[in-house]
């Protein structure tokens, strides 16, 4: 862990189809206290307080507006939600309750998603989608119009092997290259600026990174092959690392996705697990 200590607090969820449990949590998002799960493999979003307690559940499989396949995360802006419709290739827009206001599936001639991973929003109000299947991308405004496309197949800086995750700053988007094992970093107009980490297990070594989060000082980056969160800077600079393969409190198993609420609460998406863990960093 190094030099700055992360205490486990709690987990919640297990394997099952019931209320309160998992096939295979991939996605999480912490929005008015309230925490919401994409489950990939139940095909719907479950809502949990802030201490675990379920409450309700969004969607089920299919492919009408409102049903779901394979989802695999989430933003909310303006309380609406944005969805990552992974399997239905489009992204979904939908009220509070669940029911769709919009799908995002089809733009221009050719415009088509090849499994959308994740949804975020920068701080110009533009919606970004990362499109794995065509190793890109996509940037549209908050209603939808199709604004630009970052990124193409490759391993040189600048292009991606299935981008997975993102997760966006004041000024700067980072994103997981699932299969380059790094993290590459754009500016809000897609400009590269730099990329971090390479194939490994060594402190700043990355083995398909999957889920981010940006705190003030950190971006926290749940790593899916090394079964650990590591935690750089925000210029990359690895700082320290938690968690290993295993079972028990602590410990993870493909790690797909975390959150950091206000009060420094770190919750892990550990998917092969069917939980999530909840840690806190001790206060300097």
């Amino acid at each position: 862990m190094g030099s700055i200590p992360i205490f486990w607090l709690f987990s919640f969820g297990k394997k099952g189809r019931r209320e309160g449990e998992f096939l295979g949590p991939f996605g999480i998002f912490w929005y008015e206290r309230i925490l919401y799960v994409v489950d990939d493999l139940g095909h719907h979003i479950s809502l949990f307080d802030e201490r675990g307690s379920f409450l309700k559940r969004i969607g089920a499989f299919g492919k009408k507006p409102g049903c779901f396949s394979y989802p695999d995360s989430l933003v909310i802006k303006n309380g609406l939600l944005y969805v990552a419709d992974t399997g239905n290739n489009r992204i979904q827009i939908l009220s509070p309750n669940g029911r769709c206001l919009k799908v995002i599936s089809r733009w221009g001639l050719w415009g088509r998603f090849k499994n959308p991973r994740d949804v975020s929003f920068d701080s110009r109000g533009r919606l970004w989608v990362v499109d794995w299947g065509h190793h890109c991308l996509r940037v549209f405004t908050q209603e939808g119009r199709h604004l630009f496309d970052v990124g193409k197949k490759g391993r040189e800086p600048g292009k991606f092997f299935n981008p997975i995750a993102l997760a966006i700053g004041p000024d700067k988007v980072y994103v997981s290259d699932f299969k380059n094992h790094r993290i590459q970093v754009f500016n809000l107009t897609g400009k590269f600026l730099y990329t971090f980490g390479s194939f490994g297990e060594d402190l700043g070594q990355l083995k398909y990174p999957s889920g981010l989060a940006i705190s003030k000082e950190f971006l926290w980056v749940a790593e899916w092959g090394n079964h650990r969160v590591q935690v750089f800077s925000l210029e990359g600079t690895p700082l320290f690392y938690f968690g290993a393969p295993g079972k028990d409190k602590g410990y993870f198993l493909k790690p797909t996705d975390l959150v950091i609420d206000p009060w420094g609460r770190i919750y892990v998406v550990d998917s092969g697990n069917h939980r999530v863990q909840v840690f806190q960093r001790k206060n300097r």
